[in-house]
């Protein structure tokens, strides 16, 4: 199911995985932009109503394209963690 413009954030913010760098990902657009600084991309989000599972989804999306599953935040729980589908 692709996620639409009502279930994602016009941007969040974010960290590389394998960097820690801090970076704000924009809805709809390929890759990220890069900030300097550190921060807790979970507080910065939470001031921005942005969830865990948006904020995943948002990640997801600017790596992988915004039309997988991966970029709807509907496969994620609360805690931002995959929800694997029934086998």
């Amino acid at each position: 199911m692709k996620a639409t413009k009502v279930d994602l954030p016009d941007f969040c913010f974010g960290k590389l995985p394998s960097t820690g760098e801090a970076i704000v990902i924009d809805r709809g657009e390929s890759g990220y932009r890069a900030l300097r600084g550190d921060f807790d991309a979970d507080v910065e989000n939470e001031k921005l109503g942005v969830t865990k599972a948006q904020a995943e989804a948002m990640f997801a999306g600017s790596m992988f394209g915004w039309n997988v599953p991966g970029a709807n935040p509907d496969n994620y729980d609360s805690e931002g963690n995959w929800i694997k589908e029934a086998s």
